[in-house]
């Protein structure tokens, strides 16, 4: 799973770059990463911080939701987590 998401969040960022007429040495610039970094990330071999997807999608002038797929940020759905605490434990 993570492979392909890191894979598909490349693809969407090399998308969006060339989209928007610029090199991965621009981009790099952009985002205080190394054109090397770009490459990588583009191929999905370099996983990336939450920080740098949101450097990355200002960047490109995109919201980072263009760049992660099946993100949407105005979900009201809620994952719960049922858990339960032992007794005795610290």
């Amino acid at each position: 799973m993570s492979e392909e998401l890191y894979r598909t969040v490349g693809e969407n960022v090399r998308h969006h770059r060339r989209a928007a007429r610029m090199t991965q040495a621009d981009l790099a610039l952009e985002v205080g990463l190394s054109r090397p970094s770009i490459a990588n990330i583009e191929v999905g071999r370099q996983s990336i911080l939450l920080h740098q997807a949101f450097a990355l999608a200002r960047a490109l002038h995109v919201g980072v939701e263009d760049l992660v797929p099946n993100f949407n940020p105005r979900a009201r759905d809620i994952i719960r987590i049922p858990f339960t605490l032992s007794r005795g434990a610290a």
